[in-house]
């Protein structure tokens, strides 16, 4: 009867230790699921500009990416600008994703303009679906929020905003930081997974009159990631 007993005993804790081993595996992989095992990197600094009574910049053409993009972006003082000459109420185009070359076919960026009456930069995003913005009766964009012009060295760090722009699991997002207050979300099926960057652009309706400069350091995740929303 004791040797039965041990045994009987042997067996509960065996069965114990399975049921707790699998418990704890379970939770293991539940935080895997939930938790992105990745970090940011940035790359090194690089500072597009658009010359003085001009829209175009030297931001690279037809670069291609897959899915999405992080940067950090810098407005240098050259980026003030007095909106009443021509009348520039417009948006200047600051970064995005493209499936075409066709920047307003089906497209996701974000834009900015100089306010002149706070001295900041006003950041807005906006979506292209084949050939229609859906924003168009509140002008076309979705104002988010104001970002400070330079006071700093922008080699200090100093007044970077982080903006991200992605197509996952068939939505544009659009986020600035790590918050998903800030931003926009919108369904659109169907686009594929590789997309041209777009970058810097001036207009609206207005060219500058002097050179204008925005600084962009862009980011890669390294590591892996489980889950993708």
């Amino acid at each position: 009867m004791k040797e039965q007993g041990r045994d009987y005993e042997r067996k509960m804790k065996g069965w114990l230790y399975t049921f707790w081993t699998c418990v704890i595996l379970l939770i293991l992989i539940t935080l895997l699921l939930i938790v992105r095992c990745e970090r940011l990197e940035y790359a090194e600094v690089e500072t597009y500009c658009v010359s003085a009574d001009d829209h175009h910049s030297d931001f690279p053409k037809f670069m291609q990416v897959k899915e999405e993009i992080f940067v950090k972006v810098f407005f240098h003082k050259s980026c003030r600008y007095d909106p009443q000459p021509q009348g520039m109420s417009g948006w200047n185009k600051l970064v995005g994703l493209s499936q075409t070359i066709n920047p307003h076919r089906n497209s996701a960026r974000w834009a900015w303009r100089y306010d002149h009456d706070t001295d900041m930069i006003k950041l807005a995003s906006y979506i292209w679906i084949n050939g229609v913005n859906p924003t168009e009766q509140n002008g076309g964009i979705e104002y988010i929020y104001s970002v400070p012009i330079e006071q700093g060295d922008f080699l200090e760090g100093e007044d970077w905003t982080e903006l991200y722009v992605g197509y996952i699991n068939e939505y544009w997002k659009l986020l600035t930081g790590d918050s998903e207050s800030l931003g926009t979300k919108m369904e659109v099926p169907g686009l594929g997974e590789t997309f041209y960057i777009e970058g810097l652009w001036f207009g609206g309706n207005g060219v500058p009159e002097q050179e204008t400069c925005v600084s962009y350091a862009f980011g890669e995740m390294k590591g892996f990631r489980i889950n993708t929303d």
